[in-house]
């Protein structure tokens, strides 16, 4: 039986073989699809049967308890995303954070300085002896 670390180091293993392989592409002209094909069988090699998953590891703190709630809205707001543009889960958040790009830009709106400040936000509402949180 595979345990989770261990699993994690077979992953860690193949993505620096990746890394290196594609550090060897750049210097050489390797077939695209061929490295392709290489970097998805080292990958899945390193996973198994693909049931395993990586370990979550533990949420944040929490002091206020409104986390939950807000991870909610959030994916409120990118499954009506997701409905809308008909994006993929897993590019979802990618593509959404994309497009909240291209509507700042249209709107007015530094997007970088939105992004610092939500940063500064989730530190605020992950710090454990947060005290002066806003609501």
């Amino acid at each position: 039986m595979t345990t989770d670390s261990t699993k994690i180091a077979e992953l860690n293993d193949a993505l620096l073989d990746i890394k290196r392989i594609a550090g060897k592409s750049r210097d050489h002209d390797a077939d695209p699809w061929s490295l392709l094909d290489l970097i998805t069988d080292r990958a899945l090699a390193a996973l198994g049967d693909g049931q395993a998953q990586l370990p979550r590891g533990s949420l944040p703190p929490d002091p206020d308890k409104l986390n939950a709630d807000r991870a909610e809205w959030a994916g409120a707001a990118l499954e009506e995303f997701r409905r809308a543009t008909g994006s993929d889960y897993e590019d979802a958040l990618g593509d959404l954070l994309c497009d909240l790009m291209h509507w700042s830009d249209r709107n007015n709106f530094d997007f970088d300085a939105a992004l610092c400040r939500a940063q500064g936000h989730y530190e605020a509402e992950t710090t454990p002896d947060a005290t002066n949180l806003k609501e």
